[in-house]
């Protein structure tokens, strides 16, 4: 892209980043302007905590019998082949953005996108049914030894992998994250009071 000017702000909330944002301007002598990256800076706690507050807007669910897909990206970030697998959660992922990969005629979501780009990377996104997904990038090294193509996997994110994405989201102090933790251990109420030496009430309180 021909951009003469380029804004990125990240969406915080809470310390943990939730979104980017990366706006480009074409034919700009001066950038953008003052009242611009103010608004920006003014907005931007707002939009972070609305993405942290959207990831439990409505509850995640299993994967319908899908396993994983798997996507090759050449040297240019063009899209090589897909599975089956990965064109199907291609679909369904809720993405920021779709670009389209004319050689095999698909909508590529952005996260894929950024992940081939990153290399060795891992993302965490969700489809529009609410199946959470762990797309992670690797670079491919030829007989020279020289990186080559990038291949990206998709597949359905394990709970350990999207737990602290959502105890973040709940604002969860650290006492409530132990006594969260002992209640998906199957822990009852006197089990957990004991364990973290605290009363029963307490601990029906915290849950």
């Amino acid at each position: 892209m021909d951009a003469g000017a380029e804004l990125r702000a990240t969406f915080n909330a809470g310390g943990r980043g939730w979104g980017l944002l990366h706006a480009n301007r074409a034919g700009a002598s001066q950038g953008f302007a003052d009242e611009e990256i103010a608004f920006i800076e003014t907005v931007a706690p707002m939009v972070g905590r609305g993405l942290r507050a959207s990831l439990i807007s409505h509850p995640g669910r299993a994967p319908a019998g899908r396993g994983p897909g798997m996507v090759v990206f050449d040297a240019g970030n063009r899209l090589r082949s897909a599975t089956p697998e990965a064109l199907a959660w291609f679909d369904e992922l809720e993405s920021v953005a779709r670009l389209h990969e004319p050689g095999l005629d698909v909508e590529v979501p952005s996260e894929v996108a950024v992940a081939a780009i990153g290399g060795r990377s891992r993302v965490r996104a969700r489809t529009r049914s609410g199946v959470w997904l762990l797309i992670h990038a690797s670079k491919l090294h030829g007989a020279d030894g020289a990186a080559g193509d990038t291949a990206v996997v998709i597949e359905p994110a394990k709970a350990s992998e999207v737990a602290p994405l959502i105890v973040d989201a709940y604002e969860l102090t650290p006492r409530e994250v132990e006594v969260t933790r002992a209640l998906a251990r199957g822990l009852t109420t006197s089990e957990i009071a004991a364990e973290l030496f605290l009363s029963r009430y307490t601990v029906q309180e915290t849950t």
